[in-house]
């Protein structure tokens, strides 16, 4: 949902600006479901991140995983741009790549 917001709300029919959406994907979501730690980056926060070039984020084409239980297969759709999510202080993705940190909480 955020590579496709930023895809195409904001690089093609710019109906938003990227303030607005990032506040879209961040601040509105953590008002919304009482998160207080999350959602701005301040003091006292959680502080975890997602650093991204807004030109470069694009969708990539839909395709099968079988990584479920059982080896079943999914449909999944990997997107461009993101250089790194930051959970916790930790590295959790490079470059799309996973990092096998486990940091962070289930919410």
């Amino acid at each position: 949902v955020p590579s496709y917001m930023l895809q195409e709300w904001v690089q093609q029919r710019r109906v938003l600006s990227l303030p607005q959406a990032v506040r879209r994907l961040t601040v509105e979501p953590a008002e919304f479901f009482g998160f207080q730690t999350k959602g701005r980056i301040t003091v006292g926060m959680d502080g975890d991140i997602v650093l991204f070039d807004p030109e470069r984020v694009k969708l990539c084409q839909q395709e099968w995983t079988s990584d479920l239980p059982g080896g079943r297969a999914r449909i999944i759709e990997r997107s461009e741009g993101f250089a790194y999510t930051i959970v916790g202080g930790q590295i959790v993705f490079d470059h799309n790549e996973y990092q096998g940190t486990l940091s962070g909480q289930v919410l």
